[in-house]
């Protein structure tokens, strides 16, 4: 095994002195799990499974294989560490499998195995091949509970209290354009206003494996901001490079960041990131879930309109510049006091610029360090099953291979409906009863509901609207669903080309929803003209806008096999956006 230590001696020295606790009658603090047994660090805190270090569990399988049951429920330990412990790279589990031990680590990537071999005698005859296997054994297991917490299963040294993480390295709002995008990161103190506490996760939901954003509601330099932390596979873009490029161009709705890098390139086939972004207030998960249920309609109506506008500017202009963001839905568009932010870039692509220009894709890509090739393959491959279910376009539903900045839009038009639905219903709905849809038949059932320019309102079930937000949904629902006056779903699902060559986004369709003032600036890009700023919506017709200014190892791993659930048809639960702040 080879660790950051240059001889054993060192070793010895930084050795931690954890503490071995019994789990086999009792559970582990904060939870109903009894692993046999677990090393913590020594450091009190009342939720036990933030200071677990390595799980020890004792099974007794034949041929030292690993069945799937058992190895299910130690990656249940494995994900209740990954849940309390943001800081960890990868969680190592010693199983004592009859007279033999085996090393598991669960990363990002999957599970990983290592047989270290027998550490007890078995049979008749006890003899030197045998003796000497078991002193083997036990020195590899020592090597390993000796190992300090930034050594083997974190990023920083956990021994102690760790609830601020100071970033050094990367880019920041100051240097966006810095020469390396690599960062490190250690504890740091409350005193130091560039600190950001990592106390306050706004995201809890974790799955075992697949990509893994960890979000913390912060302080940074006296701002509100979020923290994100993020483990992406290397073959995937990365999400920081997205807003670097975005906040180039000045794409409007898109957070400020504050300082983002990579920690980690590359572990396990996975990569860590941070980014620290502005703080931008609610998302419309909890925009349902409260706010609109208060507000008298006219506010209500207000509002909707100002995130229709705000939000297609935002995807509009990115697409410009090569960038769809894939991912719309409720939990990652955010509002503050009337301004609409697109949040959680993770799933974004891309493209040729509407001027044919490529240049932006292979510079991020050497920026950035990833193999253009491969992202942008991988990418390519997923753009039939990236998003999440409920929001996601006709086409997209259909698995079609090719993405474009109407599956955006149309992501953006579910996102209204349901809000007005839940505005209607007074609490969450099962919009057009999609959630646990298959793809197929959510296809059908968005398609039959939206067949009518008429009725489509009531078809999802929407009763109450002004005329004014009628107008806009009315001409967005017109350019999705209909080619003049011949409806095109059908075609949509079984992906006819001539009909998805005649749709596009003519200037005057795009000036209608964001106005002359904002489409000169945006699409002209006038030299005077600063980034764009889309106010809250006056009360002006619908048309008259206005729009102002790491673990090495000699020893060979190998992989076991075990299911990887997917995200909404890619690699995250959906839907998974905080409930309170956002991105």
């Amino acid at each position: 095994m080879v660790n950051r230590c240059n001889n054993l001696d060192e070793s010895v020295k930084r050795a931690v002195d954890y503490e071995l606790v019994d789990h086999q009658t009792k559970s582990v603090a904060g939870s109903r799990s009894k692993p046999d047994a677990v090393f913590n660090n020594p450091r009190p805190d009342k939720d036990e499974w933030t200071r677990v270090h390595i799980i020890v569990e004792g099974k007794k399988l034949e041929k030292q294989a690993i069945e799937g049951k058992d190895l299910g429920q130690m990656a249940e330990y494995a994900r209740m560490i990954w849940k309390s412990q943001p800081t960890r790279k990868f969680v190592p589990v010693i199983l004592l499998n009859g007279a033999y031990i085996t090393l598991l680590l669960f990363a990002r990537r999957g599970c990983y195995y290592a047989e270290f071999g027998r550490f007890m005698h078995t049979g008749l005859f006890f003899d030197t091949e045998q003796r000497k296997e078991i002193e083997r054994t036990f020195k590899w297991l020592w090597f390993l509970i000796i190992q300090r917490p930034e050594d083997f299963g974190h990023f920083v040294d956990v021994t102690k209290a760790h609830r601020y993480l100071k970033f050094t390295g990367g880019t920041s709002e100051t240097n966006l354009s810095s020469a390396s995008v690599d960062a490190t990161v250690e504890i740091g103190r409350i005193s130091d206003p560039e600190a950001v506490s990592i106390k306050e996760n706004i995201r809890p939901n974790v799955n075992i494996v697949g990509r893994l954003g960890y979000l913390f509601a912060t302080k940074f330099k006296g701002n509100s901001a979020v923290l994100k932390l993020s483990w992406t596979p290397t073959n995937r873009m990365p999400e920081a490079a997205v807003y670097e490029y975005l906040h180039q161009k000045k794409v409007v709705g898109v957070p400020q960041v504050f300082a983002s890098g990579i920690i980690i390139r590359e572990l396990f086939e996975y990569r860590l990131e941070f980014l620290l972004l502005e703080n931008c207030g609610f998302d419309l998960n909890s925009y349902m879930e409260s706010k609109c249920m208060t507000q008298s309609d006219k506010t209500f109506n207000k509002t909707v309109m100002n995130i229709v506008r705000q939000t297609f500017a935002c995807l509009v202009q990115a697409k410009h510049h090569g960038v769809l963001h894939r991912d719309i839905s409720t939990g990652n568009i955010a509002i503050n006091e009337g301004k609409v932010s697109v949040i959680d870039w993770g799933y974004a692509k891309l493209t040729s610029a509407d001027t044919g220009d490529t240049s932006h894709i292979d510079v991020l890509a050497m920026r950035w360090g990833y193999s253009k090739k491969e992202v942008q393959a991988n990418e390519d491959g997923r753009d039939g099953n990236t998003g999440t279910p409920i929001y996601m376009g006709v086409r997209i539903l259909s698995q079609c291979p090719q993405r474009g900045i109407l599956d955006d839009l149309e992501s953006m038009f579910y996102v209204v409906l349901h809000i007005l639905c839940c505005k209607e219903y007074k609490g969450q709905v099962d919009f057009l009863g999609c959630r646990n849809m298959a793809n197929h038949i959510a296809a059908r059932l968005k398609i039959g509901a939206m067949s009518s320019r008429d009725f489509y309102l009531k078809a999802a079930g929407i009763e109450l609207c002004s005329p004014e937000l009628r107008t806009v949904l009315d001409k967005l629902h017109g350019r999705l669903f209909f080619d003049g006056d011949m409806f095109i779903g059908l075609n949509l699902i079984f992906q006819d080309d001539e009909v998805e060559h005649k749709r596009n986004l003519d200037d005057d369709f795009v000036r209608f929803f964001i106005g002359d003032a904002a489409f000169e600036k945006i699409f002209q890009r006038l030299p005077e003209s600063p980034a764009v700023h889309i106010e809250a919506a006056p009360e002006l017709p619908v048309n008259e806008l206005t729009i102002t200014d790491t673990f090495t190892a000699s020893i060979t791993l190998s992989r076991s096999t075990s299911t990887t659930r997917k995200r909404a048809m890619d690699d995250d639960s959906g839907d998974t956006t905080p409930k309170r702040q956002c991105q």
